[in-house]
């Protein structure tokens, strides 16, 4: 991380595409040869249906990540399905065999025990043991680490499933959530925070939330910090996560980037005004973030005449309620959030600020953190529909129309004479049906 004009690049690939498709009808299928080749290859009129098989689907992503494994090791990695093995199957042939010093010596396999995966030919599966997900590359990178690495979301699922460990770090101290956490796959870290990986797992660049906010990955800092994420960690070289975005180059994270992780950090209690040495505030001026300069000028301004305030908390609260409104009716929500923010550290039961800040989010394009609010306003105010609708709008947003429905319905029910709710229940079943439509047509294209 370091200072700013410093950028994250260890020097082993980045992420990006998964392994090459394999070709083959009849009794074909087989293993990707070249890392990064493109899609499935030929085969018979049967090769639609074997699309909707979601086991085989997995498992021949899996092999795909195999065959890169083998070619990180120096190895092709192909099938002979016509009789006899080729010389480039000479890598999975070692695997089944166990057989370490094949794979180029403990230099390349670092004493890793290497054995027991086998591929069936004929249904292009592969089967994995326990032992197999232990293979280590010289650089300390397990099956998991690499399908981390490549973005390959199916076969990481697969080797989550198998038994993988979501904690195994590489020969740098780098756990599989720290790269997920750098390239930006959601998918990918959900499964991994969903199967045990340690959400503040430490390394010598900090915690994943450090890695995904010094590259403005936004998205992943939402969901570490849902996770809990501690925000206030620091670096061996005391960069927390605030002071890591914006310290940040601007050819790796441009302003906007910067301002949605500064944003979601301060929400989630970051300090903004620790120096370490220098204040957030100082890092953004001498970096020219004016947007970020702004945001800290106008947060601090709020949080002082709040402090400032000898009123009681309820009259502060209206107060600070007041000008959240006020700053929505001229349209600045970022206003109006930090306002609701600072009235709910002195009521933080008060379900209508967590729905008008569900609004002002929503309006601001950050429909994940509208959602979020919208589930805390439900809690709190469980026979109120309007956290109902908040959550719906939010789902609609993200375009998640089964799950707005389903929010709508709820709202429905508490009031069934509400237009607004049944409304809003027609239009996200009518997204609904046209998503399922459009997804019958395009599975039936041959």
């Amino acid at each position: 991380m370091g200072k700013k004009g410093k950028g994250r690049h260890r020097g082993r690939g980045g992420g990006g595409g998964g392994g090459g498709g394999g070709g083959g009808g009849g009794g074909g299928g087989g293993v990707g040869g070249d890392r990064g080749g493109g899609g499935s290859g030929g085969g018979g009129p049967g090769m639609g249906r074997r699309g909707s098989d979601a086991r085989a689907q997995q498992a021949a992503a899996a092999a795909a990540a195999i065959s890169g494994i083998a070619t990180r090791l120096g190895f092709g990695c192909t099938v002979n399905v016509g009789g006899g093995m080729p010389p480039q199957m000479e890598f999975l042939m070692a695997c089944t065999d166990g057989d370490v010093a094949r794979l180029k010596g403990n230099a390349i396999v670092m004493g890793a025990v290497v054995c027991e995966a086998s591929l069936d030919r004929v249904r292009n599966r592969l089967y994995l043991t326990m032992k197999s997900l232990t293979i280590v590359t010289a650089l300390g990178m397990t099956p998991l680490f690499c399908a981390v690495l490549d973005g390959q979301e199916i076969t990481v699922k697969y080797f989550l499933d198998k038994g993988a460990d979501p904690n195994k770090k590489d020969a740098e101290g780098f756990a599989p959530l720290h790269e997920a956490a750098k390239i930006g796959n959601v998918g990918i870290a959900r499964l991994l925070l969903s199967k045990g990986a340690s959400v503040d797992v430490s390394s010598s660049e900090g915690t994943p939330l450090h890695v995904a906010a010094s590259n403005g990955k936004s998205s992943i800092v939402l969901i570490l910090l849902e996770h809990h994420a501690n925000p206030n960690v620091m670096t061996p070289d005391c960069y927390t996560p605030l002071t890591a975005v914006l310290s940040a180059t601007p050819e790796i994270v441009n302003e906007s980037e910067c301002l949605k992780c500064m944003k979601l950090l301060i929400k989630a209690g970051a300090h903004y005004k620790l120096a370490t040495p220098d204040t957030p505030l100082e890092i953004a001026t001498r970096n020219g973030l004016t947007e970020c300069v702004a945001y800290l000028l106008e947060i601090s301004t709020v949080v002082r005449l709040s402090e400032h305030d000898k009123g009681s908390d309820g009259d502060r609260k209206s107060k600070l309620k007041l000008h959240g409104g006020k700053a929505f009716e001229e349209g600045d929500y970022a206003g109006a959030i930090i306002f609701y923010t600072e009235a709910m550290k002195l009521d933080p039961a008060d379900a209508t600020l967590y729905s008008n800040r569900s609004l002002c989010h929503l309006r601001s394009g950050a429909a994940q953190e509208a959602l979020l609010d919208a589930n805390d306003c439900i809690k709190l105010k469980p026979e109120w529909t309007k956290g109902y609708y908040r959550k719906g709008c939010a789902h609609m947003a993200l375009k998640e129309y089964e799950e707005a429905c389903t929010a709508f319905m709820a709202g429905t029910k508490l009031d069934p004479l509400s237009d607004e709710m049944q409304n809003a229940f027609w239009e996200a079943a009518k997204a609904m049906k046209n998503e399922y439509m459009a997804g019958r047509r395009v599975s039936s294209v041959d």
